[in-house]
């Protein structure tokens, strides 16, 4: 079994990279700290906004990812896509998606956290909560968390339920996900790493932080773009 721990600038740049690109298909790397029984998510890769593809730029991101990663001694922990569609697959991710993974894989040790995203639903669970902050926060619930160990996916029994954790109840969640594909289910678990993460999220969409973070489609377009750290990013979340 393993626990996966999502930190705030973590889950602030995935859900800033799918709600800032949300009408098209992002993808992204989870990377982090590992042991045997614990990986913790404490940043994510933007890689792209425009296609989800294997393509000889994806290529090279995962390249440049794997050298930043040796120097920073950090590691792939997972991959997260957002998708404003259904992925039309057997499984969480589309064909392009799962050969993105399959080469992320390679990289990585243990089983990898796979998050989707469901852009589709962005507005409708995010309008109401950035203009009256009293309503519940609901962003955690257009996330699907799933492990992958190379050949197949499970999905984490519980996924991420901040109100849970906020109002520190131990209920788990009444309804599984409905689905007819082939994906078995683990006792891997998923948690955010403290109460706040969530609502770090809102207000970076308060404050149009989101529209702040860079994938490598953006530094193609403007190379003083730092896509790979976004440290611009990182300062304005860290001052949440």
């Amino acid at each position: 079994m393993v626990q996966f721990v999502l930190s705030k600038l973590a889950y602030s740049k995935l859900m800033s990279h799918a709600f800032k690109n949300s009408e098209h298909c992002v993808h992204g790397v989870l990377i982090g700290d590992c042991s045997a029984s614990k990986s913790r998510i404490t940043d994510v890769i933007p890689i792209s906004h425009l296609a989800s593809t294997t393509t000889p730029i994806t290529d090279i991101a995962i390249q440049q990812i794997e050298l930043y990663l040796k120097q920073a001694k950090k590691s792939i922990l997972g991959y997260y896509a957002a998708y404003n569609h259904s992925p039309n697959s057997k499984g969480p991710l589309n064909s392009s998606g799962e050969l993105i993974l399959k080469s992320l894989h390679k990289l990585s040790q243990g089983p990898m956290l796979v998050l989707v995203v469901d852009s589709i639903n962005f507005y409708n669970n995010t309008s109401n909560t950035t203009t009256n902050p009293e309503k519940k926060m609901k962003t955690a619930s257009l996330v699907k968390a799933y492990t992958y160990d190379g050949t197949s996916f499970s999905i984490i029994p519980k996924q991420l339920m901040l109100s849970d954790i906020s109002e520190n109840k131990q209920k788990d969640s009444e309804s599984q996900n409905k689905t007819t594909l082939p994906i078995s289910e683990q006792k891997h678990s998923i948690d955010f790493e403290n109460a706040n993460v969530e609502k770090s999220f809102i207000h970076i969409l308060e404050f149009n932080y989101h529209t702040k973070i860079s994938d490598l489609n953006d530094h193609l377009e403007n190379p003083s773009l730092d896509w790979i750290q976004n440290l611009n990013f990182n300062n304005l979340c860290n001052s949440i």
